[in-house]
This record gives structure tokens, C-alpha cells and sequence, in this order.
């Protein structure tokens, strides 16, 4: 899902949304408690970045893509 999808099936504005995931803003309480009842993301995870908070398959994705990005890194660096 694209941005601008998982914003909308949140009811929350796209640019709002961008600049939390671009970290020029916080999330705002009422942006967070939209994200946690559409998508059962914990305060914890969205304001602590507290993985072991968040639903078990979003946490296993999260972690997934975080394993990628890190060896894509490693990659880009020589380091194999």
C-alpha cells in the first residue's frame, strides 16, 4: 500500500501523513489514535519506535524490510 492509500484508509491528510513519515512533524494525538484504530498501531511503536509493540505480522514485515534495507547498505558499501 502507497502512502496516499494507507493515509486515506486512515482518514488522515496525505500531507499530514508525509511529513510524519519524513519526520518535519510529529504525530499529532489525534493523528495517532487514527492510526491505531484503523491499523492497531500502539502509541509506544508511533511515538517510541517501539517495535515489540505493534501487531505480530507488522512487526515480523517491519522487521523483514529493516533486515533488507541494512544488507542492501552493506551491499552498496563493499562490505560482502
Amino acid at each position: 500500500m502507497n502512502q496516499k492509500d494507507f493515509a486515506a484508509n486512515a482518514d488522515i491528510q496525505y500531507k499530514s501523513y508525509n511529513q510524519w513519515e519524513t519526520g518535519d512533524f510529529r504525530v499529532s494525538i489525534p493523528g495517532a489514535i487514527k492510526l491505531r484504530e484503523r491499523y492497531g498501531i500502539s502509541m509506544d511503536f508511533i511515538y517510541l519506535g517501539n517495535i515489540d509493540a505493534l501487531p505480530t505480522k507488522m512487526a515480523n514485515e517491519l522487521m523483514s524490510i529493516l533486515r533488507d534495507n541494512t544488507s542492501n547498505k552493506s551491499n552498496d558499501n563493499g562490505d560482502d
